[in-house]
């Protein structure tokens, strides 16, 4: 029922921002818990996709894994590698689409750059700390390797761009 009442809302946009993140709980870990019964007690740090594996609730586990599929600026896969082979063997339809869709896309890819080219240039090719390479980076070092005629504004200290 919450997983229905969450996806039309979320369909209908009438989610508060809260509200939007509210299936990211799911992933929280959660304090040990005493069930009441002599020795069935929680282990501290379960999530909710756990405590459903544990359970053998495998359509909680496939309702909670359908609401997360829409958070791709979040890296998910990090707070849920425990369920991982557990997702895998269930090979149900849910699962297959959160796995193909479920994809991580940092803040920076989800943009184009445009970046002043030099004539004649096809390639540039230098080291770099990281994968995910901003316009700023890019231009920088096309002007440390003296491809630009002139060097970007925003690459200039205050005291250069007064001049």
């Amino acid at each position: 029922m919450l997983h229905d009442k969450f996806l039309m809302a979320k369909a209908d946009k009438t989610l508060t921002p809260e509200q939007e993140f509210m299936p990211l709980v799911s992933l929280y870990p959660a304090p040990t818990i005493n069930s009441g019964n002599e020795g069935e007690e929680k282990k501290d740090g379960e999530t909710a996709l756990d405590v459903a594996l544990a359970e053998n609730r495998p359509h909680s586990f496939e309702l909670i894994v359908d609401m997360l599929e829409d958070f791709d600026n979040f890296c998910l896969s990090k707070m849920m590698l425990t369920s991982f082979p557990n997702m895998i063997k269930m090979n149900t339809e849910v699962i297959k689409r959160f796995f193909a869709s479920g994809v991580y896309k940092p803040p920076l890819m989800h943009f184009t750059h445009s970046v002043p080219w030099p004539e004649g240039q096809d390639s540039f090719v230098f080291p770099c700390y990281t994968s995910l390479m901003s316009k700023k980076l890019i231009t920088q070092e096309l002007a440390n390797a003296g491809l630009l005629e002139e060097e970007p504004m925003f690459l200039k200290s205050k005291e250069e761009q007064e001049e």
